[in-house]
């Protein structure tokens, strides 16, 4: 990363009075600088050293939720990722327009930019929606891409993590009663009685926090009252004991 950051820097410097190697050579700058901070926050992650997010209050439907939230840093550098790009089309398109290129195809040349720029915000959005939900009939845990829920009379069973940043996983009374949405980013077998995979590097509280919390809930534990005023600071109490 550090190496990309001087290339860039090197065509600054070389490019002196010519705009689009400037243009060109902070658009690698960036490059590098997001891919260095994306990488030291999934690396402080993975150790249980980084960010964690909050438990607050929220709406899923029709039904109010008490969230787990995951904390968007990397997830906000890897949506900037997917929009950087788009910076360079759009730089492109403005500096050609009525000179290297024609107006068409720097409308056309714009266009490309700004689906990488709406790509990335879409990618943002659904980051901050990310962690786990609780409702008063169902579990919730929802990804950048994708989601699963299971109503609580069918959770069978909740992992025992032994690190701060294992995967908890959660097992159905059977596959039928998982219900998965949106676009599969990395195959995770669900056996026959079904999965659920909860990542917990960035959650608002360790795996054995968020593995004690489902394990309540999905044992009988009182469910009417999440989403509820009050519920967050229950579940931070469920999850510190």
């Amino acid at each position: 990363m550090i190496g990309i950051c001087a290339f860039g820097a090197l065509l600054v410097v070389l490019g002196r009075t010519a705009v689009p190697l400037i243009v060109l050579g902070l658009w690698i700058v960036g490059v590098g600088a997001i891919l260095r901070a994306g990488r030291a926050v999934r690396d402080r992650q993975e150790r249980g050293e980084g960010p964690r997010g909050s438990i607050g209050l929220g709406r899923l439907g029709d039904e109010s939720a008490t969230v787990l939230r995951e904390h968007p840093a990397h997830g906000l550098l890897t949506a900037g990722m997917t929009a950087w790009p788009g910076a360079l089309f759009l730089a492109a398109a403005g500096l050609g327009a009525g000179g290297a290129m024609s107006s068409g195809l720097a409308v056309v040349v714009g266009l490309v930019g700004l689906g990488f720029v709406v790509a990335g915000a879409r990618q943002a959005v659904r980051v901050r929606r990310a962690g786990v939900w609780l409702t008063p009939t169902r579990l919730t845990v929802r990804e950048r891409d994708q989601s699963y829920r299971v109503g609580w009379a069918d959770l069978a069973a909740v992992s025992v993590p032994s690190r701060p940043t294992d995967l908890v996983v959660v097992l159905a009374s059977g596959s039928a009663a998982v219900t998965v949405s949106g676009r599969e980013r990395r195959r995770f077998p669900r056996g026959p009685r079904g999965e659920i995979p909860i990542r917990t590097e960035a959650s608002a509280v360790d795996a054995a926090g968020v593995a004690r919390v489902l394990r309540h809930f999905g044992d009988g534990g009182e469910t009417t009252t999440l989403g509820q005023a009050g519920s967050d600071e229950l579940v931070a109490r469920l999850a510190r004991t």
